[in-house]
């Protein structure tokens, strides 16, 4: 029993996770808690089944049309509407998230309509996995998998390459990065577009769990930032431990009380983490951004 929750957590955990990051790219770059997080998820479960449906089942081109698609339109936000905020208080900033996440969700129920959606029950392929008399379905394989390579290649990407170090520069100071030569407003609009590419894939992945909808986006963003608190708000590798932590325990929680206080528990322990430790779990003492 308690393997099959662990295990359950784990794979809700890494959808967490994977917005947890999200929250904290943009946060580090923007120093802006980015509540839209999750509609870009919902546009990546959509842009995903719509993808689906015209290349075939095939996860790795739908899920390269569902990042870019998705990174695409963070793009179009960060060039017509925060860059425009740049300047602004952060109370202004934060209800033009609100708003926009609202946009979002309006659109979709404009263009897409209201009646719930899901991936056809064929799927996507994989290896299912055995706990005692419990079997989980192939997609709990492929959750797992495509957020650990996606963990990977952002690790190598902010480590590794000029872009990076660029983004990382930038979050520690855009006055700094500037003075050594780094193009700020770029630096920022990669970070934005990576931020919200992760939220698709994140909704892609979910939509095979759940069933599509304009407003599926918020339970799972509202997760997404309590992981990115747990894990220490701008702390990269914390985003991804919060979520996976805020899984685990939320999940145990629900198995062996209720699944009706899921919600309960997770907003138990934000506060609990804001009381106790409001830097986070996962922060460093010294904490260092992207």
């Amino acid at each position: 029993m308690i393997l099959e929750q662990l295990f359950s957590g784990l794979v809700l955990g890494c959808i967490y996770g994977l917005v947890a990051l999200g929250f904290s790219l943009i946060y580090s770059a923007f120093q802006l808690p980015h509540f839209a997080q999750g509609d870009l998820l919902m546009l990546g479960a959509v842009i995903g089944l719509i993808a689906s449906r015209f290349v075939g089942l095939n996860f790795v081109p739908v899920l390269l049309i569902t990042v870019v698609g998705v990174g695409g339109i963070g793009i179009l936000m960060e060039r017509l509407i925060y860059r425009k905020l740049s300047k602004h208080a952060i109370g202004p900033k934060i209800i033009c998230t609100v708003t926009v996440g609202i946009l979002l969700q309006n659109i979709v129920l404009v263009t897409w309509g209201s009646r719930p959606q899901s991936f056809p029950d064929s799927g996507f392929s994989g290896f299912p996995i055995v706990f005692g008399d419990r079997v989980f379905p192939p997609v709990y394989t492929f959750i797992i998998l495509v957020t650990l390579i996606l963990v990977i290649i952002l690790s190598i990407l902010l480590l590794r390459t000029k872009i990076g170090l660029a983004m990382r520069a930038t979050a520690y100071s855009h006055d700094l990065a500037e003075l050594m030569g780094v193009k700020t407003s770029s630096t920022l609009l990669i970070t934005f577009a990576i931020g919200a590419g992760l939220a698709g894939a994140a909704g892609l992945l979910i939509g095979q769990l759940l069933t599509i909808s304009y407003t599926m986006g918020i339970a799972i963003g509202q997760k997404g930032f309590i992981a990115a608190v747990i894990g220490g708000f701008g702390n990269i590798p914390g985003a991804l431990l919060g979520g996976l932590f805020l899984g685990v325990v939320e999940n145990i929680g629900a198995g062996f009380v209720s699944s009706g206080l899921k919600d309960v528990i997770s907003f138990g322990v934000l506060l609990l983490v804001l009381l106790v430790r409001p830097s986070g779990l996962f922060a460093r003492v010294k904490e260092e951004k992207v």
